[in-house]
C-alpha cells in the first residue's frame, strides 16, 4: 500500500485511494466513509471501502443464485 506523505492536497489523497483501490472514478467519495486526514486514517479508509465491495459482491453473488 502506498500512502500519500501530503494529507492537506485533497485531490492528491483521492487519486491516491482511486489508484489504490482500483476504482475508474471518484464515487467511492459519495461515501459516510470519513476522508482519511493522515496515515491512521487513510489504511481504515481503504481496508473499510474494501470491506464493503467485499460484502457488495457476495450479496450479489448469492442473489443472483
Amino acid at each position: 500500500m502506498k500512502i500519500p506523505t501530503n494529507f492537506t492536497d485533497r485531490f492528491h489523497v483521492a487519486e491516491h485511494l482511486k489508484a489504490e483501490l482500483g476504482y475508474n472514478s471518484y464515487e467511492f467519495l459519495r461515501t459516510d466513509v470519513p476522508f482519511p486526514t493522515d496515515e491512521d486514517s487513510y489504511i481504515r479508509f481503504v481496508k473499510t471501502m474494501r470491506f464493503i465491495d467485499k460484502a457488495i459482491a457476495e450479496y450479489e453473488s448469492k442473489r443472483s443464485e
